[in-house]
């Protein structure tokens, strides 16, 4: 069965924890085994940039928290489902943290990805997809656009196809706008 990775970096305030439930569903109902993690609930050290996970102990960080949990079902899963409140367009503390500690998935190595100089997928990482759902108390069109472009910049990083929205505070759960990844043919 397929793995599903989701990710709650709002906690369990007002549509955070509901929308982690609602895509823990959905990815059930995709056919994946969906894994959920409060990020606010989580002892996560930001990353120190020591690289140690690339030529210390490869594949595992130096700071050892919470993220250890994380990181065994995040290199096993084929689906990664981002829930975050939208700072600046960026994602939220909780959900950056886990962003920057997720260097052991990578080598440190550089492959070309669309032109670009990327680094590859460690753990025989196959191609997977990435959704990440935002919130606003109001959606902002610029917000909204960078929130995308970053979503997108993430999805070269880990060869994922992607699909990114951003919510109002009390908009419904984006079922018809993230069914586009299952739409799209396997690359």
């Amino acid at each position: 069965m397929n793995k599903a990775l989701i990710l709650n970096g709002g906690g369990t305030s007002h549509p955070y924890a509901e929308l982690a439930d609602r895509a823990a569903s959905w990815a059930r109902g995709h056919g994946y085994e969906p894994a959920v993690f409060d990020l606010t609930n989580m002892a996560i050290k930001p990353c120190r940039g020591c690289f140690g996970c690339w030529i210390k102990s490869p594949g595992l960080c130096a700071a050892r928290d919470d993220m250890d949990k994380i990181l065994p079902v995040q290199a096993g899963s084929d689906l990664y489902v981002l829930v975050t409140p939208v700072s600046y367009g960026g994602y939220g503390y909780h959900l950056k943290k886990w962003f920057d500690r997720s260097i052991p998935i990578l080598l440190p190595f550089f492959e070309k990805v669309q032109g670009e100089l990327h680094h590859p997928l460690r753990y025989g990482m196959r191609s997977h997809r990435l959704a990440g759902i935002g919130v606003e108390p109001r959606v902002d069109a610029e917000n909204e656009r960078i929130f995308q472009e970053i979503v997108r910049r993430n999805s070269i990083n880990l060869r994922a196809r992607f699909a990114a929205v951003v919510l109002g505070e009390n908009d419904a759960f984006p079922a018809e706008r993230l069914e586009a990844l299952f739409r799209e043919e396997e690359n």
